[in-house]
């Protein structure tokens, strides 16, 4: 499948904003216990997701 320039660029977008919220739900002992374990594996699935549609 090949996506357009804007769809790469949106994706990249979303990639970047799930990144930055990872970082945010696990950088201190205080935001870890905020969220819960299922939460962040959730992102991180959509992080792989994401990561598995750009190209290389």
């Amino acid at each position: 499948m090949t996506l357009s320039e804007q769809t790469t660029a949106d994706l990249g977008t979303m990639l970047e904003a799930t990144d930055q919220r990872l970082h945010e739900m696990t950088c201190t002992p205080e935001a870890v216990n905020t969220y819960s374990p299922a939460e962040v594996a959730a992102l991180w699935d959509l992080r792989d997701t994401l990561g598995a549609m750009l190209p290389d």
